[in-house]
């Protein structure tokens, strides 16, 4: 079991027998194994449950333990506490936790913005920013990620389907002569010139 892999390692077996031996060594594994378990792939609340699990055993060892194993125990127990208190951090703060996350990412449920315009208008502001190539250059591998960014940016969940649609009902419009499919641009075009001319 994930939660349990710092309950397996040498280094903890040893100190919970008692067992000096070679345990600088087992002491200098231990110390990347554990950083290595708090940045690793699973998801923060196995990490967190398996840190807490450990920190609370080897506190519990440290109760009757001397000499070096002490000493190594103080040690490790300290390092875990950091990097638990790391986790703690980055959760609260709604900190993206590259792969300690679920998904990659911790979502803020508590956003303040609020769509209210026209879906299709917003799908129009992506294609422009899409066609500008503000963002790498333009390259399309990037493109799927800047949906997905402006509909989060603007409070909005991205569903591939809903976008393809609303796009589609753009490129169907029969604009009157010398007009474009592009209402929502071309009058907010309008809008930005007369603001920076006044």
């Amino acid at each position: 079991m994930e939660i349990l892999t710092l309950l397996n390692s040498q280094f903890f077996h040893q100190l919970e027998e008692g067992d000096e031996s070679n345990i600088k060594a087992l002491y200098a594994d231990m110390r990347a194994t554990i950083v290595e378990y708090a940045h690793g792939n699973s998801q923060w609340r196995v990490i967190h449950t398996g840190l807490s699990i450990f920190i609370s055993e080897v506190a519990e060892i440290l109760g009757y333990a001397n000499g070096l194993l002490s000493r190594y125990a103080k040690r490790i127990l300290e390092i875990a506490k950091c990097l638990l208190n790391q986790i703690e951090m980055a959760v609260s703060a709604k900190i993206a936790l590259d792969t300690v996350a679920e998904n990659n990412k911790v979502t803020d449920t508590t956003s303040d913005v609020t769509f209210t315009g026209n879906y299709a208008d917003f799908c129009e502001l992506i294609h422009l920013i899409i066609a500008c190539k503000f963002i790498n250059g333009g390259n399309k591998a990037y493109q799927l990620h800047i949906k997905k960014g402006l509909h989060a940016l603007f409070g909005l969940d991205f569903d591939p389907k809903k976008y393809q649609n609303a796009r589609d009902g753009i490129k169907r419009r029969c604009p009157a002569k010398g007009s474009r499919v592009t209402y929502f641009l071309d009058n907010m075009v309008d809008v930005v010139n007369a603001e920076l001319a006044a």
